[in-house]
Formats: structure tokens, sequence, C-alpha cells
């Protein structure tokens, strides 16, 4: 783990699989730490995605285990990789309950402490070995999924202040064609509450 800002970011090992209990007890205390409560925002990032839906690289179910533990541990962010497409849900509660925006415009904006939003970007530059493509999404976006693409290379960029957090994800879909904005959200603090559904 390591500290940039008003950030506590974690990277957690856990490819594909439910950590260890090792794994899960250093997790639970660095994010217990003074340093990661002092912290404004809580981001974790793994390689293999909580939620994923395409085609590729699927999410496995045992890793939906560690939403309770982010939950009640306050992450704010959790970013993964691993499926060649883009999928973000909204703010999640630790019970898989949904958080909506409180604000639309000019993008959606989250209350900071009512959920995790879980954002799967994915490698800028990588074909699916499995494939030989973008991971396709298949059938209509599960209700906690806020926004997806699988139609480009997709990489995300982070502002972060003691305010908000605020995540611009681009896609550069192939040769030739122009870097497009996939996708904008934030998550800000001291805000109205999210709606809960």
């Amino acid at each position: 783990s390591f500290d940039a800002g008003p950030a506590h970011f974690v990277g957690l090992h856990a490819p594909g699989r439910a950590p260890s209990r090792a794994d899960l007890e250093w997790l639970e205390a660095d994010l217990e730490s003074e340093t990661a409560r002092s912290a404004t925002w809580r981001i974790v990032y793994q390689h293999a995605p909580i939620f994923s839906h395409g085609s590729s690289h699927p999410a496995r179910p045992e890793l939906r285990a560690l939403m309770e533990t982010f939950g009640r541990l306050g992450v704010d962010l959790h970013l993964s990789g691993h499926d060649q497409s883009y999928e973000r849900t909204h703010a999640l509660r630790a019970d898989g309950g949904i958080v909506l925006p409180h604000a639309r415009d000019p993008w959606p904006v989250y209350a900071a402490g009512h959920g995790v939003v879980y954002a799967k970007v994915s490698p800028a530059g990588k074909l699916s070995d499995r494939g030989g493509g973008f991971s396709r999404l298949r059938g209509p976006a599960p209700a906690e999924i806020a926004a997806r693409d699988d139609g480009a290379h997709h990489w995300a960029r982070l502002r972060i202040s003691a305010s908000s957090l605020c995540v611009i994800v681009r896609a550069l879909p192939g040769a030739g064609q122009r870097v497009a904005t996939t996708d904008v959200f934030g998550i800000v603090r001291n805000e109205a509450s999210g709606r809960d559904v």
C-alpha cells in the first residue's frame, strides 16, 4: 500500500480466487491502520475483477466475498483489469444493494461513504488471449452496472482532491481512430447522500 496526496492505495493479490486468510488479515490491518483511516480516499486495486460480464474472463463468484470487507472498511473505489472490456458499477453496499448517483449533470456523482464503485478498466493495448479481440459483453447490463463498453482499449485517469475523486475513462478503438471518452464519474465528500434501490 502507499499514499498519494489524500488517497490511500492498496494493491491486493487475488488472481481470480478468493484471497488467503493471511492476505485478508493483511488487507484488514492495512485498511484499519491510522494511515488509511486518516486518508480522505481509500482505493483498492487488483488484477482480477469483482464484476465482469465479458466473454473472455468473467468474474469469479468467490471474489464477491471481498465486498463485505471493502464496505466495512470504507473503500471508495475498486479498480481491476484482466477482462478486455470496460465495466463500472454504481456505488454498491456490502450486501450488493445499489446506490444511485445523487447528481447526473454533467456526469454521475456518488456520495462517499454510501458504497464502493467497482471499475474494470481493460488492459490498454492488450486483446484477449482467448478470443483474440475485445471481451464481448453478453446480454443486457445487470442492474448494478452503470457503464460499459466492449469495443476499444481503455485506460483511466484519476483526479483526486480532498473533496472529490473523479475518474475519467478513455478509449482508443483502433488504428487511425481518435481517443474518445467512454465514461466519467465522481465520488464526493460532504454532499447529499445517494439513493438506495
